[in-house]
């Protein structure tokens, strides 16, 4: 078979159906996913072969990205009426797309999860901490930066309070779901009882998450296509979830985009505006976010950035440390996104270059640090305690500290990758680690990097054991809460 074959057959299978009713199938599924995972898991076991499989949002988007690739024309006939089952079928040829990569050696393989890793898991975390947390980052910290509120910047550029486009995404959500096919009805919308729903802040809203299929179709048509590389390609529905299709209705294919845009988005919203400002205030304000998570913890003694050194050469610590007991986390934040094709590792070299600005600038401060206490430099208090270096990431960072990516570090640092052991982990995976007491966050850790087993594996593998179902950190619940109470009707 030749590199590209299988999505060829993948696409072609995409054209015999209906385009219309694909997507209309696409959206409630999605939206049975997101609201109702259990219901469409029962069905799913029903045709699919493994018996815990089901459908995934990256899969579903991309079945109505390759449906609005194929360019309108009298002689392809597209009227097959597509079942749950064809969808799943389409699922499956999709997935067998990743069967063409070559696997020679254990790089090849290593690359390949990486590039699935990156695909797959950012669409399978609980939507529902991305609102409090972005609202935490973007609206609740101000003063950071002299001159600069990021709220008035967003408002300034999109016409819309940063507040009001989350809340009018989140119903949009929920009235695209009861809509049966994705259908978004601006009329309801704008008889709600609730100023939010202007005319003024729906356009403005509409603005930033609508693209026409003609629209679309011309963003996919930019991508250079690598055969065998289909399946990594950019997304337009990240950037515009929201379809203006040819009957001019306005559509919501899959619903966890939209989250995605309203919360994650901002960031590319604000950075475009005004980068290094913006980028400033950022890390400010994620430092001071994930010390937030920690301060709840009374038994811990928690510490923020210090410095340290003569007046001519002043020097600054970690961003955060926890300590307990006689064992102390030296937390280093880090803001720094990979770019577009860093994830896919079909672009090694920079790849390379986004970890020199994130982990490799982490790891050279947590060891800085680490040898500045062992010195009796800073922290004497804590010099013989055993101290655990984490990167904490607001970006994904699926596989980072798998040897490849440690590597890669190494390389940069100049510190081999077992003199100086460390960790990294995602924000998600940090505020779940916080809801544990200090002493369980603090074992959690040092059996994580004692073991070869679970030392290369993420964060979550070791945190996800210790949590209940309902686990979520008690400063995005109350955040949450107060969001939500914000716009109730007085």
């Amino acid at each position: 078979m030749l590199r590209g074959e299988a999505y060829h057959a993948f696409s072609n299978k995409v054209r015999s159906y209906d385009p219309r009713d694909l997507i209309a199938l696409v959206a409630r599924t999605s939206a049975q996913r997101l609201f109702d995972p259990d219901s469409l898991n029962a069905q799913a076991a029903q045709f699919f072969k493994h018996p815990e499989a089901t459908f995934f949002d990256f899969i579903l988007a991309a079945i109505v990205k390759a449906s609005i690739e194929i360019e309108p024309a009298r002689h392809i006939r597209r009227d097959k009426i597509p079942s749950l089952q064809d969808l799943g079928q389409l699922q499956d040829m999709f997935m067998s797309c990743s069967a063409e990569e070559p696997m020679e050696g254990l790089d090849d393989f290593y690359q390949f999860f990486f590039r699935t890793g990156h695909l797959q898991f950012p669409t399978q975390r609980l939507p529902w901490k991305q609102i409090p947390r972005a609202l935490l980052l973007y609206t609740s910290a101000s003063g950071l930066v002299d001159d600069y509120d990021p709220e008035k910047a967003f408002e300034s550029l999109a016409g819309i309070s940063i507040r009001d486009f989350m809340f009018i995404g989140n119903v949009v959500v929920i009235l695209a779901q009861q809509s049966e096919d994705g259908q978004i009805n601006v009329d309801v919308l704008m008889r709600l009882p609730h100023e939010v729903f202007s005319k003024a802040n729906l356009d403005a809203f509409f603005r930033l998450t609508v693209a026409t299929e003609s629209e679309m179709r011309q963003s996919i048509l930019t991508v250079v296509r690598i055969p065998g590389f289909e399946i990594y390609e950019y997304n337009p529905l990240v950037e515009r979830p929201i379809l203006r299709d040819q009957y001019g209705r306005l559509i919501l294919p899959v619903p966890r985009y939209l989250i995605d845009r309203v919360t994650e988005g901002l960031f590319y919203d604000l950075a475009e505006m005004d980068d290094g400002v913006f980028l400033t205030y950022l890390g400010k304000s994620f430092e001071r976010y994930v010390g937030r998570l920690f301060v709840h913890h009374r038994n811990a003694e928690i510490h923020g950035e210090r410095e340290y050194g003569s007046k001519r050469s002043r020097r600054k610590t970690t961003d955060w440390l926890i300590a307990h007991d006689s064992t102390a986390a030296l937390l280093e934040c880090k803001t720094k996104r990979l770019k577009v094709g860093s994830e896919t590792s079909q672009r090694p070299y920079q790849l390379a270059d986004d970890l020199k600005r994130g982990v490799v600038k982490a790891v050279l401060q947590l060891r800085s640090t680490t040898e500045a206490i062992r010195g009796e430099l800073v922290y004497e208090e804590y010099r013989h305690h055993r101290l655990l270096p984490l990167v904490v990431l607001l970006d994904s960072c699926f596989l980072f500290n798998a040897d490849p990516v440690r590597s890669m570090v190494a390389k940069e640092t100049g510190i081999g990758p077992d003199d100086f052991i460390y960790q990294v982990a995602s924000v998600d995976e940090v505020e779940d680690l916080a809801t544990l007491d200090a002493l369980s966050i603090l074992r959690v850790l040092a059996e994580k990097i004692d073991s070869p087993e679970t030392r290369q594996s993420d964060l979550s593998t070791a945190v996800r054991p210790q949590l209940n179902d309902a686990s979520i950190h008690p400063l995005l619940d109350e955040m949450k809460t107060e969001f939500l109470e914000s716009f109730r009707p007085h």
